[in-house]
Formats: structure tokens, C-alpha cells, sequence
């Protein structure tokens, strides 16, 4: 038990556990904010509600784009929207714009987006509204790590109701939470309001 809880209660990002670059080359970092863009597009496409999140809120409030060291750019959906859609004909529409999709929602409930211009890629997570007015992550992980994901995967689905506040990521606007930095309070408990660079920068 001590061992479950050991590991559960942190929050941390993928690159705070190993080093990685201090900052991604101006390309990558373009090429990423234009296929975030190409995303957006299918999603609006679709009509689904989508939000940044993560890192990424943070990356748009502090540098207009992803974080300088990031390797990936956070979206969010609503679980309910998407379940409505023809899955195939969202993954054609994708790959008609040059984009790839991996399928991660039995596991970890997220959709993670590439292209052929860089190893940076992007991460849509699928949020569902459970009891007590929270959003929950879906997928086997939010299940077996539950006290993990209930401590810095979980926020008041009140900040994610439309219409959203937008803000400057590269040369286009994107929704993020309400209530300024509020989500970022569930999502990062202890240190919400710092940028956790990568292990040795």
C-alpha cells in the first residue's frame, strides 16, 4: 500500500523523469504548432469542444505556443461529444491532412496525433463528467491509478462549459479553461503556478 501510495500522489510531466533537451530547435517547435492547428481544425471540423491542457495552458499564457522544452502540445475533449462521432471518418478526415493517428484510449483515454515533420507530436485527452460536477479521465489507467488520476487528472467540469476563453497559440486561438489559472490547481496540486523544466536544466 505504501508503495501504491508512493507513486500515485506526485505530479509530474514525462521529461522531469529523464533528462531530455533543454529546448526544442525553433523548426520542431514551428512544425508542432502548426500540426496543433491542423488538429484544431479537424476538431472544429467535428464540432467537438477541445481546450489546451496541461503544460500546454501554460505554454500559451507565458510564451503564446508550447513550453520552449516540451515534446508534445495538450488538448482536451468531452468524453460525451466525442462518443457521438464516426470514429473512422474522424481518423480519415486526419490522415487527409497529413496527420496520423495512435488510438491510446483503452489504456491512458487519449488520442495522440504525428506527422512527418517532426518527432513532436500532440496529445488529445478524453475527459468524461462523472458524479459531484468533476471531469474524469477515461481509460484503464484512470482505473488502476486511481488515486493518481482522481489527484491531478480531475477538475470542475463548470471550467470546461462553452463558451471558453481563448488565447494566442502561435499564429491562431484556441479555448482554455475559465477562471484563469484554476484548473491548473487540480491538475499540478502543489506547484501549479511553476514551469517544471527538464531533469539536469
Amino acid at each position: 500500500m505504501s508503495t501504491y501510495v508512493y507513486f500515485n500522489v506526485p505530479s509530474y510531466a514525462g521529461y522531469t523523469l529523464e533528462k531530455q533537451k533543454c529546448e526544442q530547435n525553433a523548426e520542431d517547435l514551428a512544425n508542432l504548432v502548426n500540426l496543433t492547428y491542423r488538429v484544431h481544425s479537424v476538431l472544429k471540423a467535428f464540432s467537438l469542444d477541445h481546450w489546451l491542457m496541461y503544460g500546454s495552458i501554460l505554454g500559451a499564457k507565458r510564451y503564446q505556443g508550447p513550453l520552449p522544452w516540451d515534446y508534445d502540445v495538450d488538448l482536451a475533449v468531452k468524453g460525451e461529444q466525442f462518443s457521438q462521432i464516426n470514429f473512422d471518418n474522424f481518423v480519415a478526415t486526419c490522415n487527409r491532412q497529413g496527420i496520423t493517428v495512435r488510438d491510446k484510449r483503452f489504456r491512458k483515454g487519449i488520442l495522440a496525433f504525428f506527422d512527418k515533420k517532426t518527432s513532436l507530436y500532440v496529445d488529445l485527452f478524453i475527459y468524461y463528467e462523472y458524479n459531484f460536477g468533476m471531469a474524469w479521465r477515461s481509460g484503464l489507467d484512470g482505473w488502476l491509478f486511481f488515486l493518481h488520476y482522481r489527484l491531478h487528472h480531475s477538475f470542475p467540469v463548470r471550467l470546461v462549459t462553452a463558451p471558453m476563453p481563448e488565447v494566442r497559440f502561435g499564429f491562431f486561438k484556441i479555448a482554455l479553461p475559465k477562471e484563469n489559472n484554476e484548473v491548473l490547481k487540480y491538475l499540478y496540486r502543489n506547484n501549479w503556478w511553476k514551469e517544471v523544466r527538464p531533469l539536469g536544466c
